[in-house]
């Protein structure tokens, strides 16, 4: 039995990662779920605004999206059968309601409510989805292709003084090497600014 590998950014190479990122492929990383793993601990290693706004954005989305899972859940299995483990998770979800299963037309109606109130969680999604589109649209400035990576690949490589490789590099190295970059950028300008004036 082969052992199976559990990626990261410490442990993948940037080669597969630009990969991943240009097909959507993400079979050679553990699939969907293990990718948006990898994503996020990218965007969470990038010390740029940017990065941070993506990636609050991301966890937001996901967390709105884990509400609305939880509570159509609960519902679906409180229409047939009583829970208090359920009910608490729905309170929990800031659902209000007695949920008395004793009084069949008040539960009912507390079980619609709770799917109402689970509706405001999944517009609360979709707005912050769409903020991040249009983030993306303002700043994006198109879509990543393998040459953007080439370039940073070849000036990277200048700055760091040696070939950078992305058979060899992993994410997370490539991740301090962008952040040391922009840091030196940031001090280069401000101290270029200050000689101008």
């Amino acid at each position: 039995m082969s052992d199976l590998i559990t990626y990261n950014c410490s442990n993948l190479k940037m080669n597969t990662f630009i990969g991943v990122l240009l097909t959507g492929n993400t079979q050679s990383v553990g699939g969907d779920e293990a990718w948006e793993n990898i994503y996020s601990e990218y965007i969470g290693l990038r010390e740029n605004k940017s990065a941070s706004y993506v990636l609050g954005c991301i966890k937001e989305i996901s967390y709105l999206n884990t509400k609305v899972f939880i509570i159509s859940k609960c519902v679906e299995v409180l229409a047939y059968e009583y829970s208090s483990e359920l009910v608490m998770e729905l309170k929990q979800c800031g659902c209000k309601g007695k949920f008395d299963w004793s009084m069949p037309v008040l539960y009912s109606n507390d079980l619609r409510a709770a799917m109402s109130y689970g509706k405001k969680y999944m517009k609360q999604a979709e707005r912050k989805e769409k903020e991040l589109e249009d983030y993306y649209k303002r700043h994006g400035g198109g879509a990543i292709q393998r040459k953007d990576f080439d370039i940073w690949a070849v000036t990277l490589s200048k700055f760091m003084g040696f070939r950078v490789d992305y058979d060899s590099v992993t994410v997370a190295e490539y991740c301090h090497m962008m952040n040391s970059y922009e840091r030196y950028c940031e001090v280069s300008h401000a101290e270029q600014n200050n000689m101008l004036k």
